[in-house]
């Protein structure tokens, strides 16, 4: 077997910062696609839960 390098999503990671923003750039259209396809629209409160990088918070917000 390999060696164990960890949770792969580990924060504490020194790359941990560049690898979540990649994340969000890469599912942030597909959030937002898919809240739009639901009804969601800015002005709306929402709960928000583990949503991932700031801007789908954010977004909702308007």
């Amino acid at each position: 077997m390999g060696e164990d390098h960890g949770y792969l999503f580990d924060d504490r990671q020194r790359e941990a910062g560049r690898r979540f923003e990649a994340l969000w750039a890469l599912l942030d259209d597909a959030t937002f696609r898919l809240a739009r396809h639901l009804g969601l629209a800015p002005g709306w409160q929402v709960w928000e839960v583990g949503a991932g990088g700031p801007s789908v918070p954010r977004w909702p917000a308007g």
